[in-house]
């Protein structure tokens, strides 16, 4: 398991609390697992596009691999 930080604004977090307190503490562990899983999911969907965006900037460069006697030559 890991542990996931985020800020919220003063506004914002008074209406999680009270959302928290009159649901019970239950309810309020579903709310941040929620919360986790979606925060996850979003670090994922941004890994993947920066995994696309380097593998066509590296075909864009047309880069190819220099074989171990090509680099004694």
């Amino acid at each position: 398991m890991r542990n996931i930080s985020i800020q919220l604004d003063d506004n914002l977090f008074k209406q999680f609390s009270i959302l928290c307190a009159e649901l019970g503490a239950q309810k309020k562990t579903i709310i941040l697992n929620f919360i986790k899983d979606f925060l996850e999911e979003k670090e994922d969907e941004q890994l993947s596009k920066l995994a696309e965006k380097r593998m066509k900037e590296f075909k864009k460069k047309k880069l190819k691999t220099i074989s171990h006697k090509d680099a004694w030559k």
